[in-house]
């Protein structure tokens, strides 16, 4: 599980009251049976501040704490935003009221073959209809310019942009682009 800057942990030292505290100027720190939180619970922690990253992850696993346990559960990151996608930011899957096994299996392979399209109508939508202010970025040259800013701040996944783009056009009864596969 990653954690938050913000979560109460004690490792038996006095100057560390929360996860930001134990991440502070570590590249690679372990903390096995550190309490985490107010009941105490004990886990271990492991960071590790990759370079080119302004933060350092803080993992709490259930194994020892090492180097490599801490870049696997990393990996498994990558799965986290399509896990979001399937629930609650987009279709609702934790919503289904399926109780068979293979009605759900069906369902995830449709949410699957829905979750493709949304991204590729996104992707195409960000490449044919750059909003105005991702036109102003691209023409910018100075990456500490304000513009960037804004535009992280405001920018979608493929995803969402192509949920929002198929959504609009069916409440308009427009046609939907098509479903092609790309491979």
């Amino acid at each position: 599980m990653r954690l938050k800057g913000t979560h109460a942990v004690d490792v038996g030292r006095a100057d560390i009251t929360c996860t930001a505290d134990l991440a502070k100027g570590a590249e690679l720190y372990f903390a096995p049976g550190a309490r985490l939180f107010q009941s105490g619970i004990k886990n271990n922690i492991g960071i590790w501040h990759e370079a080119g990253h302004e933060e350092a992850w803080t993992i709490a696993m259930d194994c020892p704490p090492t180097a490599a346990a801490i870049r696997d559960d990393g990996l498994r990151w990558g799965i986290e935003p399509m896990f979001s996608d399937f629930k609650t930011r987009g279709f609702g899957l934790e919503d289904t009221q399926l109780r068979y096994a293979d009605r759900v299996d069906h369902l995830v392979l449709i949410l699957s073959l829905a979750m493709h399209w949304c991204t590729d109508t996104g992707r195409r939508d960000a490449l044919e209809s750059p909003p105005p202010l991702e036109q102003k970025a691209a023409e910018q040259t100075d990456p500490d310019h304000w513009i960037f800013r804004k535009l992280a701040r405001s920018c979608l996944s493929w995803f969402q942009r192509g949920l929002r783009k198929l959504l609009r056009l069916a409440e308009l009864g427009h046609p939907l682009p098509g479903f092609v596969p790309s491979g």
